[in-house]
This record gives C-alpha cells, sequence and structure tokens, in this order.
C-alpha cells in the first residue's frame, strides 16, 4: 500500500520529536542552528566558532560547534564537532553522481590527510534521502580514532565528528551524537 507524501513527513516528524524529547530530557544539551537549517546534541554546553579558507577551491566560511569531553571522566569520548558549510554554485545537487562522488571522495581524503590519519572505514549512507558518507579516520600514533559522518543538503553540508581512544571507537555516545542530526527544514532530496 502505498502511502501519501505528506502522511511520510508528519510521520517522521512526530519520530524525531520524540527522540528530540528524549534526548532532551536525558541530561545531553540541544543545540539548534535556525540559520543553517539544523539540530544536534551535544553531551555538554557547546561553543561555536567560524572558520573561513580562501585557499581552497570551494573557499566559503564554515561554521563549527563543538564540545571538549576530554576532561569529562564520565565520557569515554575526547571531542564532538558538527560543521556546517554552504556550498557554492558549482557543488551544489545531486543530480551528477560522478561529480557528487568525485566530492565525497576528495572530502574523505581530505579529512584523512589533514590529520595525517589513516581512513581505515567508509560506508556510503543516506540521511532522509541525502547523500552521505560515514568513515572513520585513526589518528596518528593509533591513540585515537575520528567517527565522522558527512551529509550533503541541496547547497549545503553538514559534517559531524568524533574523536575517541580506538579502544572506545564504537561506543553509545557516538552512536547517539551522530543520531542526533536534525534537520530543520526538510528538504526534497
Amino acid at each position: 500500500m502505498s502511502r501519501n507524501p505528506s502522511f511520510r513527513i508528519i510521520v517522521m516528524a512526530g519520530m524525531v520529536g520524540v527522540v528530540w524529547a528524549f534526548n532532551t530530557m536525558s541530561g545531553w544539551v540541544p543545540y539548534k542552528d535556525e540559520e543553517a537549517g539544523y539540530a544536534l546534541q551535544f553531551p555538554g554546553e557547546p561553543t561555536e566558532s567560524y572558520y573561513s579558507d580562501s585557499s581552497t577551491v570551494d573557499a566559503s566560511k564554515m561554521k563549527f560547534v563543538y564540545y571538549d569531553a576530554s576532561n569529562n571522566a564520565a565520557d569515554s569520548n575526547l571531542y564532538y564537532m558538527g560543521v556546517y558549510k554552504k556550498l557554492p554554485a558549482g557543488i551544489r545537487g545531486t543530480s551528477h553522481p560522478d561529480r557528487l562522488k568525485g566530492y565525497f571522495n576528495a572530502a574523505v581524503e581530505g579529512a584523512a590527510n589533514n590529520v595525517n590519519g589513516v581512513l581505515v572505514t567508509q560506508k556510503k549512507i543516506g540521511y532522509l534521502g541525502h547523500p552521505g558518507r560515514d568513515f572513520k579516520i585513526l589518528l596518528p600514533g593509533g591513540a585515537q580514532t575520528i567517527s565522522m559522518r558527512f551529509i550533503l543538503v541541496k547547497d549545503r553540508s553538514y559534517l559531524l565528528q568524533v574523536i575517541a581512544k580506538t579502544e572506545y571507537q564504537n561506543n553509545q555516545h557516538i552512536r547517539r551524537f551522530m543520531g542526533s542530526l536534525v534537520l530543520l527544514d526538510q528538504l526534497d532530496p
């Protein structure tokens, strides 16, 4: 039986509301960025900062939201981060699969190279019909691993990452943080 698209949106909005309420009641701190169109949950109060790099091909301002958990003995992770970036016109959209694949490959390789790390896993994912990648990077020395989720939504990119000690690289807080992403304006893919 086929369902009306409006029905699906209403059901998804209800599910997002339930998850959001549960996360808020359980001690995690909600973060919402109306301008960037997303919300996340952090295990502590996050900090915002901006970065602009004109040396890259797709230079634009990026907004970082992060929580440093390295001094929190109750958390097995070291650092949580969400990054938002509005994409330039040449990269927008998902109508060119080869271009999209190239963009994701460059982003994943760039992330590993920027930290002199080794890419250990990479998985193609979708988020509400939008393309994405989950990947892990082992940092030099092997003591820490970065778990990352990268999602493209029309002319926006969202990158979530958690740095953890390698022995804790698959913990519940990582899954919870990665699963807390909510798009505030559900754009069609």
